[in-house]
């Protein structure tokens, strides 16, 4: 259950909301002004969102978002949701940090579900910074690709090989592995298929430029879990992982309990 705090100087339009965002799971918490929002986060030390207008009387939302992060010494992610739709000032506020510009007309419904997404990619995030991830890749340019993609998302327990000897002399056990399939030395092919000699279940994402419909089935074929085409989309790139883990583990809670 995520925690949210709502500051906006309406009470109908805090009221709606908050029903809208209890009646998905959220806790819910409103504000009127940025005073007492600042009130509500020295109390509640474990707010994970914020919502808010732009326009208070008690100073610019520059000043408070800044106010806001200092106090709390932690970059709270934070909503805007305005009637303004100035295209020169909805710049200027984005360059303050903030996740998402949401107009105040948009439904109710619509800014729930702008930041239920949000929640669920911080949920994968979460969870791939508590795996083991190996990535196979001989290519500078892309190992660089990768590492940038999980540097961004500060997942750090990643190890890197430049050839499949090395992967397969490392004495880590790995949770997830990414398989370049064009390699110098070796085929990504036969590096999956040792390890699915191995090991029958842990996710493998082959990643290649090549599109062919043969050549991808037939990696599916050979016990790869899914197959990632280059170049990558960040949300994408963290998604796929994020699937083939979670039918890991139902695979491996179905094993548990035939045991």
């Amino acid at each position: 259950m995520y925690k949210i705090l709502h500051i906006d100087s309406s009470g109908f339009f805090r009221k709606s909301l908050g029903f809208e965002f209890s009646s998905k799971g959220f806790y819910y918490l409103g504000a009127e002004n940025f005073s007492e929002a600042i009130t509500i986060l020295e109390k509640e030390k474990d707010v994970e969102i914020i919502l808010t207008a732009v326009e208070f009387t008690d100073g610019n939302i520059e000043d408070n978002i800044r106010k806001i992060n200092v106090q709390n010494n932690r970059q709270i992610p934070i909503f805007v949701i305005s009637s303004t739709n100035n295209t020169a000032r909805r710049l200027d506020i984005y360059e303050l940090g903030i996740v998402d510009y949401i107009l105040k007309s948009t439904s109710l419904t619509e800014i729930v579900d702008k930041v239920n997404r949000f929640c669920r990619n911080q949920d994968l995030i979460k969870e791939l910074k508590t795996v083991k991830i190996a990535v196979l890749d001989d290519s500078k340019f892309d190992r660089l690709k990768i590492s940038d993609i999980f540097s961004a998302s500060e997942i750090t327990n990643v190890s890197f090989f430049t050839s499949a000897e090395e992967l397969e002399n490392s004495p880590l056990d790995f949770e997830v592995y990414i398989i370049d399939m064009v390699l110098a030395e070796s085929s990504g092919e036969e590096v999956i298929l040792k390890l699915r000699a191995k090991d029958e279940y842990t996710p493998i994402l082959a990643v290649s430029a090549i599109e062919n419909s043969k050549t991808i089935s037939q990696v599916l074929l050979n016990g790869a879990n899914d197959y990632i085409v280059k170049p990558y989309n960040k949300n994408v790139f963290l998604a796929r992982i994020e699937i083939a883990l979670r039918n890991y583990k139902i695979i491996k809670g179905l094993l548990e309990k035939i045991k």
